[in-house]
């Protein structure tokens, strides 16, 4: 859902909900929940921010992305982006995910 659209910046929120039902009759049924805020510039340029949540295994999970432009010209766009993500609860390994790297794409025309 777009919660603001100006001057070239949009932010975007979102939520969701999902569950499983791998065996009828079963406890091995899984739930997950949770939402993200986005921000994006026409520049070329984002952030966001998530959370998720799975009640069976009482696990919580936190992340936050980012994307800089780094050259849009002609047919090529660079862009570096970095991210992080957590899980807290008992049953995960407490120690955060960390991602980092330039990713380029060339535009045939």
């Amino acid at each position: 859902m777009n919660v603001y659209n100006k001057n070239g910046n949009s932010v975007n929120a979102g939520a969701f909900s999902e569950g499983t039902n791998y065996f009828r009759g079963s406890s091995n049924n899984f739930n997950r929940f949770g939402g993200n805020v986005d921000w994006q510039n026409q520049k070329g340029f984002g952030a966001s921010v998530n959370y998720q949540r799975v009640p069976q295994f009482n696990m919580h999970t936190f992340g936050a992305n980012g994307n800089v432009n780094l050259y849009n010209r002609n047919n090529l766009k660079i862009d570096g982006y970095g991210g992080a993500s957590r899980n807290f609860g008992p049953n995960s390994n407490r120690r955060t995910d960390w991602n980092v790297g330039v990713r380029g794409v060339w535009r045939f025309k």
